[in-house]
């Protein structure tokens, strides 16, 4: 990931995150991730869709 790919707060731009119990989840609902990962081969709609890089926090 390129730099211009991070905002000052180190979450990655233009992404926004609602899932609260993941380690890489933010305030303002950002992403802190180096990189995230979607998948579903089959998916529809956004709501067949899956992060891959989502860790449960604790």
């Amino acid at each position: 990931m390129t730099s211009e790919n991070k905002m000052d707060c180190g979450c990655i731009n233009n992404i926004k995150c609602e899932v609260e119990n993941c380690v890489y989840h933010g305030e303002h609902n950002t992403c802190h991730a180096g990189h995230i990962e979607v998948k579903s081969s089959d998916a529809v709609s956004k709501d067949e869709t899956l992060c891959s890089t989502f860790k449960l926090q604790g």
